[in-house]
């Protein structure tokens, strides 16, 4: 039986199989497909409107914010171009942000100010079922 573990505080996706004939390189083949799948969600949500936070000036020009549970507006496009994925094993990978975009953190999280953005976690468990699903498909058991 294949099982998909979500650790919420490292962001990361662990899969294993209890059973004899169990093929890495599928998982492997698997999590690239399903890290692809996050990744491509993410940057979506941050470009897809509508946004209904607060209207304010940067740079001279107006801007939109994002509303709490929303996926945070894009301003510079550093949030969206840091996400990414790493295979860190044959079953285990990665999902977050590039350093440059440590505020991502604040975001996920909300602080004393802000209340938080629909992001990773959320974006990982609306695709629990495609995660499992994926690993499946690419698991050839004989």
């Amino acid at each position: 039986m294949i099982t998909v573990r979500i650790n919420k505080r490292a962001k990361s996706v662990l899969v294993s199989n209890k059973g004899p004939m169990l093929i890495d390189n599928g998982i492997k083949k698997g999590l690239e497909v399903i890290g692809k799948r996050i990744v491509t969600q993410l940057q979506a949500g941050i470009l897809s409107p509508p946004k209904t936070g607060r209207i304010y000036r940067y740079k001279g020009r107006s801007h939109q914010a994002s509303a709490p549970g929303e996926y945070p507006a894009e301003r510079s496009g550093t949030l969206r171009k840091a996400a990414n994925y790493k295979i860190l094993s044959r079953r285990k990978m990665s999902v977050g942000f590039k350093k440059k975009a440590y505020y991502a953190l604040f975001l996920e999280e909300g602080t004393s100010k802000m209340k938080k953005r629909k992001l990773l976690l959320d974006t990982i468990k609306q695709n629990k079922p495609f995660i499992k699903t994926s690993i499946l498909s690419h698991v050839r058991l004989k």
